[in-house]
């Protein structure tokens, strides 16, 4: 409505608050190596997801590769599912995030996800 333009990265797990078919990305063991996930997401399935966001007044142009999932924490180490039994997580607020830990055990506590979650102020000398 100004005419500017706001552009963003969100992970899967944002976007699917808008579009919950985006959900899909977020499955566990989804993809069977990073050639496979990027197979789909550059064809016909991964454009037609893209598109889907302009029914929400989103513009989807391109997919950001951030990895495989990973899980960390400062109590054990987490080789299994069975590590994550008892254990509270912070995680995206994304149902199926939510869902998979439950799942496997542990206490999902979603938290809204921005860079100030993630990074610390820098000081100045």
């Amino acid at each position: 409505m100004l005419g500017t333009i706001e552009v963003t990265q969100q992970p899967a797990a944002v976007v699917s608050l808008f579009v919950p078919k985006a959900m899909v990305l977020d499955f566990p063991f989804l993809w069977t190596t990073e050639e496979a996930m990027w197979k789909v997401l550059d064809g016909p399935l991964g454009q037609e997801l893209l598109a889907s966001l302009e029914a929400k007044g989103l513009k989807g142009v391109d997919y950001w590769g951030s990895g495989f999932k990973n899980v960390t924490t400062g109590k054990k180490p987490i080789r299994t599912p069975d590590d994550l039994k008892g254990l509270k997580m912070r995680v995206m607020p994304s149902p199926l995030l939510s869902a998979q830990y439950e799942a496997w055990g542990g206490g999902p506590a979603p938290r809204r996800w921005t860079l100030k979650n993630y990074t610390r102020p820098c000081s100045r000398a």
